[in-house]
């Protein structure tokens, strides 16, 4: 609520009337200046007519001298909120400033009292024909922390999925219909500047036949109210059920009590509070719809929403919640007695039936195809990794890139640089965005092979309780599998995808969904998608890493032998985690020692593993992967100086063709992940390529007569 805590004046009409100016509440003086003062605010912004603020405090009995009292009283608001400088105008005498009480109009002014006083109540001598009436106490805005618990014993209704995340909703006396405004096509109660004003702009101005109030964003209470509830209706237009819901809930919070308390005798204040109490009610019941679509506890919404129907029995929005909370959670005897309540009661005090929508929603419920409760959100994820480092920017920009929905984020890159793990913090953290589930399926049988596309769609028309065996009918179930995750807000990861078929089988041309997918390729054939290329670490993120694992002090006794440790391995976040994990079970192993054995470059990729968190595998796998054509070039490549950037020309040489055959086989390993090359356009000649240090090293081997990986691997 960032706008309304920071605001150095706080209007409040959202409850009985208060202000406050630097963090304190300021006396309000006597009734009829609050009648002017609410009635500016509730028009916040715009010129309100001097008739209607003489109605609004006199109603149709104005004394003769009510234009000139109505200036007192705008004269003394204007000192009230520090407008000491105010220009000149119709309402101030010529050659005084509102800020000196002696160069006033010699009216007595209700409740004025000396500087050192506090005020008081208008008198009859005063006011002829007036009723005194005390002066409203100064009452501070009540902190957030002051909300109590979430009760369902509660007199008043509570948002909230559960009693940590409730809210107290305020006492509500609601209009039935909102009364028509007087400023004829203009609603809302607040307009919002169109840029803050000056802070040294007087607050009161005198135009167009009346009185403007200058309120900038954030300090009225129906402001912030009003945006709030205009963005949660903009997110749950786009899906975005849970965070409607918690914005909604935001602005629910901002309600004190019956809007404007203590001044409802007056018909145009009255007239505004209802307009604003209306509000609040259309507000709670885009809160509870939010909350049923983003499945929340069916059972605890029942109840937190039964008190406000109940109060609010013609109100068929609340009722149709009611009903839809009350049949998910399994109670639809309840749900088809609220639909008859309702329907009697329309029928006694107005002649009239239901609405088509609760009628459609009880011909539903009575043929038993409400639709259930989304069972709870599926989280089919691994844990976050409790030591996860670095990765800032690209944590931002994927959840940024599939945050709205209907967008594929691609994250390549060699084995080991950490996409799974960072693909699985972005899920964890983007929970509420993604009421409907968060779901990985991995798309390689742990030997590293592809897995069947009928496999990995069987799994997930399993998690989707679709019917049929994907073997059975693979077209079919895709098809009902891509309207399902179309209909949903489910972020779904492909993990460790071998090619651009598999992603485009599972995923639908659009949807509320998002999806992140793996893979050490390109995946090129994919577009339009958001890619992200995580780099290796840095030696400060690497150390960091190693610290979190080997314990800091030990990390710090020789830091020159930490950082060779974590260079050894390229930086790369596997080799890194690793190196960790070996050491921290082998205590009495000397970080310089350690370092020492990766420094041979023969001896890296076996050090490099801690029971099945090793390096050498992963290689493996990536390797088998290649074609025979791209596992030749590598291993001519590795015969330039380790981990150092080459050329074209160098490039040429190594692999001993022309430069315009090195840049097709070149292209071709940068589309299957090996090399890499600038993110920026440059020209061929000019372009600088790397292949990761163990990639290199691995290609080494392999290259290598009698080397081991030659051994190992058919080449």
């Amino acid at each position: 609520m960032g706008e309304w805590m920071q605001a150095t004046a706080r209007f409040g009409v959202l409850g009985p009337l208060r202000v406050e100016i630097g963090g304190r509440p300021v006396p309000l003086g006597p009734l009829k200046q609050q009648l002017v003062l609410a009635t500016l605010l509730c028009h916040a912004n715009r010129p309100v007519p001097v008739d209607v603020l003489t109605e609004a405090v006199w109603q149709d009995d104005p004394p003769r001298t009510a234009r000139k009292n109505l200036q007192v009283y705008v004269s003394a608001l204007r000192k009230l909120l520090g407008d000491e400088g105010a220009a000149e105008g119709p309402d101030t005498p010529a050659g005084a400033r509102v800020s000196d009480p002696s160069a006033l109009p010699p009216l007595p002014l209700a409740g004025r009292a000396a500087p050192s006083a506090p005020a008081t109540a208008p008198t009859a001598e005063e006011f002829p024909g007036a009723v005194a009436h005390p002066v409203a106490p100064v009452v501070p805005f009540p902190a957030a922390a002051s909300v109590p618990p979430y009760s369902p014993a509660a007199p008043t209704g509570v948002p909230g999925r559960t009693a940590a995340r409730a809210l107290p909703v305020p006492h509500l006396t609601m209009a039935p219909e909102p009364p028509t405004p007087y400023a004829g096509p203009e609603s809302a109660p607040y307009a919002r500047p169109a840029q803050a004003p000056s802070p040294t702009a007087p607050r009161i101005t005198r135009e167009s036949g009346g009185y403007r109030l200058r309120v900038s964003p954030g300090e009225l209470d129906a402001g912030r109210f009003q945006d709030l509830a205009r963005s949660a209706r903009a997110r749950a237009t786009r899906g975005e059920h849970a965070a409607a819901a918690e914005q909604l809930r935001q602005a629910l919070e901002l309600w004190r009590g019956r809007p404007l308390a203590g001044l409802l005798d007056s018909p145009v204040v009255r007239v505004e509070a209802e307009r604003l109490e209306e509000r609040c009610l259309a507000g709670y019941e885009d809160w509870a719809e939010a909350e049923l679509a983003g499945g929340s506890d069916a059972a605890a919404l029942a109840e937190a929403v039964a008190d406000v129907a109940e109060r609010h029995p013609l109100r068929e929005r609340l009722q149709a919640a009611r009903m839809s909370a009350l049949q998910q959670a399994g109670r639809p005897a309840e749900a088809l007695a609220v639909y008859d309540g309702h329907r009697r009661l329309l029928a006694r005090e107005l002649g009239l039936a239901p609405g088509p929508a609760l009628e459609a929603r009880y011909r539903t419920l009575l043929a038993g195809r409400a639709t259930r409760p989304a069972a709870p959100a599926r989280t089919v994820l691994p844990p976050d990794t409790a030591d996860f480092t670095g990765r800032v920017a690209q944590v931002g920009e994927l959840a940024e890139a599939v945050r709205g929905g209907g967008r594929v984020a691609v994250l390549s890159g060699p084995a080991g640089i950490g996409k799974t793990a960072l693909a699985v913090r972005v899920a964890h953290l983007l929970r509420a965005h993604f009421p409907d589930g968060r779901l990985l399926v991995r798309t390689r049988e742990a030997d590293g092979s592809a897995r069947p596309h009928e496999a990995v769609l069987a799994e997930l028309a399993a998690l989707a309780g679709l019917d049929g065996h994907a073997g059975d009918d693979f077209r079919g179930t895709a098809a009902r599998w891509r309207d399902w995750l179309a209909a949903r807000r489910v972020l779904l990861i492909l993990d460790d995808v071998p090619c651009e078929a598999v992603v485009r089988e599972l995923l639908p041309a659009e949807g509320a969904g998002a999806a992140l997918v793996t893979s050490r390729a390109r995946l090129a054939g994919l577009a339009p998608v958001h890619r992200v290329d995580p780099p290796p670490y840095d030696v400060p993120e690497a150390l960091d890493l190693l610290g979190r694992i080997i314990g800091t002090p030990r990390l710090r006794s020789d830091p020159a032998a930490a950082e060779a440790i974590v260079t050894a391995g390229g930086l790369l976040p596997l080799a890194v985690r690793a190196s960790g994990l070996k050491l921290a079970m082998l205590r009495h192993l000397p970080l310089r020692e350690y370092a020492a054995r990766l420094a041979d470059p023969h001896a890296v990729l076996d050090e490099l593993a801690a029971g099945d968190v090793a390096v050498r595998p992963r290689l493996d796998r990536a390797w088998q992967d290649l074609p025979a054509p791209q596992r030749a070039a590598l291993r001519r490549l590795s015969r330039l100086p380790l981990s150092r950037p080459f050329t074209l020309a160098q490039a040429a040489a190594a692999l001993e063709c022309e430069e315009a055959a090195a840049l097709r086989q070149l292209e071709a390993l940068i589309l299957a992940g090996p090399v890499t090359s600038p993110p920026r356009e440059t020209t061929a000649t000019c372009t600088v390529y790397t292949q990761p240090h163990l990639i290199q090293l691995y290609a080494r081997e392999a290259a290598a007569p009698q080397g081991r990986t030659a051994a190992r691997l058919t080449a």
